[in-house]
C-alpha cells in the first residue's frame, strides 16, 4: 500500500516500538475509570507490536483489564482473530531468537514481554479478542484493533517497580552483594530527589546514566551568586527560586567552573515532576528556559546576565534595573550596535540617571498600545534583555535577523500612545520604518529628535 515504506521497513524494527506502545497503553490505563473502555489500535501487522503489548498490559494489571468481544459490532468489516503464538525476536543480522534465555546479552537489552507467553499463561487473556484487518482481505490498509475494559484500579507502576526491586534483591542476595530493599510504599513518605538533586559541587551523573539537574539554591558555590541576583534586580519575594535549576554532564572540565555557565528556569509543575522519586525511569534530554547565562564578574562580583530566552519570564518579577522605552528608543536600540542614553528620549535618561549607578545587565521593556477607534486597545509588552556599560552607552543582547524582525513588527504596529512618539529613521542604510500617526489620530504629533549615529556604530546587512 506504501511503496516508500519498503525502503525503511526491517524485521526488527517493530520491536523498537514496543516498550514506548506499552508505556502508553499502561498511561492510558490509568486514565480510565473503572467501567470505562479504551481502544489499542496501530497500523502495524506485527505481533510484537500488537498481541505482545497487550499481553504484557493484561499481565501487569492482573485481573484489572480485560479484552472485550467485539465480533458483533462492524458485521461488514472482515477481520481476522488475535495470535497468542509469534516466532520471535530477531537481530539486526537475522537471527531469531524464540526466547529471552537464548543468549546473556539478550537478557540485558531485549523486554521479556517482546516474546510469546506460552500458552498456559496466554489463555485467560483471550488474545484471540483482538482483531487484525488484512489489506488483502478487503482492499483496506493493514490494522490492528482490541478493546479494553478497566474492572478495578491498581497502581502499574508501582507493582512494576516492586517487581524490579524484588528482581534486583534476589539477585544481590545471590551474588553475595548487600542490599538494602526499599519498597515503594516507603518511597512515598520520604522527601527523595531523583532528577533534581541536592547540590554536592560535584559533576556526577545519576544512577541511570544520563545527564541530570541540580537545584541551583542547594548548590554552596551558587548561594552569594543567587543572593546578588535577587539584590541587584530587587526580584520579588514571589519568585520561585527554587525552580532555578543547573545541568550536570559528568565533564571533568565543567566541574572545575567556578559557576553553571547556564542557569535555567522549569516551571513549578515541571519541577516537581522531576523531583517526584517515582519518575526515576524518566528519561530527560533536555529541560527549562535558559535564564541566566555566566559572564565576566561585575564590580560586585555578580557573573551572569540576564538572557535573552528567558527575560520575559524574570522580568515581571523585577523592580530594579528595569527600564522603560518609547518607540524611538527601541527603534534606535535595534538600528544600532550600541546606542548613547544622551541621545534617548528624556524618559528613558529620567530613568537611568536616577537609578543606583551600575555597569552592566539590565532589562528594558516597551509597551505598545493599540488603539481602535472609540475604545482603548489591548496593550502589548515586549521585555529585552540589555546592558549599559561605563560609557553609558546600551546595548541590546540581540542578533542582527532577531532586531529585524522585530523592526518590521514595530512597521506593522501603527502608531503608539508610548509616553514619546515614534523617531525619524535613523538611517537610510538600515530597514528602520516610518511610523506616521494613523488617519483616526486628530492631535498633530510632533517628531522628536533624535541624535545622528555615527555610521561605524549601525548594523547593516
Amino acid at each position: 500500500k506504501n511503496p516508500d515504506g519498503w525502503a525503511k521497513w526491517t524485521p526488527y524494527a517493530g520491536s523498537g516500538q514496543h516498550g514506548l506502545q506499552l508505556s502508553i497503553a499502561m498511561r492510558a490505563y490509568q486514565l480510565l475509570k473503572i467501567g470505562g473502555r479504551m481502544v489499542y489500535s496501530t497500523c502495524s501487522l506485527n505481533p510484537q507490536e500488537n498481541e505482545a503489548v497487550i499481553a504484557a498490559l493484561l499481565k501487569a494489571c492482573k485481573g484489572a483489564l480485560k479484552l472485550v468481544d467485539v465480533s458483533d459490532k462492524l458485521p461488514g468489516l472482515i477481520r481476522r482473530p488475535g495470535v497468542s503464538t509469534w516466532p520471535g525476536y530477531m537481530e539486526k543480522d537475522l537471527t531469531w531468537h524464540t526466547s529471552q534465555e537464548t543468549t546473556s546479552e539478550l537478557r540485558r537489552t531485549v523486554n521479556a514481554s517482546l516474546f510469546a507467553p506460552s500458552a498456559e499463561e496466554a489463555a485467560p487473556y483471550h488474545l484471540e479478542r483482538c482483531m487484525r484487518v488484512i489489506p488483502s482481505d478487503q482492499d483496506t490498509g493493514g490494522f490492528f484493533v482490541a478493546v479494553l475494559e478497566k474492572t478495578a484500579h491498581i497502581n502499574v507502576h508501582e507493582e512494576r517497580e516492586m517487581t524490579i526491586a524484588l528482581r534486583v534483591k534476589a539477585k544481590n542476595e545471590a551474588e553475595g552483594t548487600p542490599h538494602v530493599f526499599v519498597s515503594p510504599q516507603e518511597l512515598q513518605g520520604k522527601k527523595q530527589i531523583n532528577w533534581i538533586r541536592r547540590g554536592t559541587g560535584e559533576a556526577t551523573t545519576n544512577g541511570l546514566g544520563l545527564h541530570g539537574m541540580v537545584a541551583a539554591e542547594t548548590e554552596e558555590k551558587l548561594k552569594t551568586q543567587l543572593e546578588l541576583f535577587r539584590n541587584i534586580y530587587k526580584v520579588s519575594p514571589t519568585f520561585p527560586t527554587h525552580c532555578l535549576v543547573f545541568q550536570v554532564d559528568g565533564n571533568p572540565k565543567h566541574a572545575t567552573k567556578a559557576y553553571p555557565g547556564k542557569i535555567r528556569y522549569v516551571s513549578p509543575p515541571v519541577y516537581q515532576l522531576l523531583a517526584d522519586v517515582r519518575n526515576s525511569k524518566l528519561k530527560l534530554i533536555s529541560t527549562g528556559l535558559n535564564v541566566l547565562t555566566r559572564t565576566n564578574p561585575d564590580s560586585r562580583g555578580f557573573s551572569y546576565r540576564i538572557s535573552h530566552e528567558g527575560v520575559g519570564i524574570l522580568s515581571p518579577f523585577f523592580e530594579a534595573r528595569k527600564f522603560t522605552l518609547t518607540k524611538s528608543d527601541l527603534v534606535s536600540l535595534l538600528g544600532t550596535a550600541t546606542f548613547p542614553l544622551s541621545a534617548s528620549s528624556e524618559l528613558l535618561q529620567s530613568q537611568i540617571n536616577s537609578a543606583p549607578p551600575f555597569a552592566g545587565s539590565c532589562v528594558f521593556v516597551y509597551r505598545n498600545r493599540q488603539e481602535a477607534t472609540g475604545e482603548e486597545g489591548e496593550e502589548e509588552t515586549i521585555s529585552l534583555s540589555g546592558n549599559i556599560d561605563i560609557s553609558r552607552d546600551l546595548t541590546l543582547w540581540l542578533r542582527k535577523a532577531e532586531k529585524n524582525i522585530l523592526l518590521q513588527l514595530l512597521s506593522m504596529s501603527g502608531p503608539s500612545s508610548s509616553p514619546a512618539p515614534a523617531p525619524t529613521p535613523v538611517s537610510t542604510t538600515v530597514p528602520t520604518p516610518t511610523l506616521a500617526p494613523s488617519s483616526t489620530t486628530t492631535e498633530k504629533v510632533e517628531e522628536e529628535k533624535v541624535a545622528p549615529v555615527p555610521a561605524d556604530k549601525m548594523e547593516v546587512d
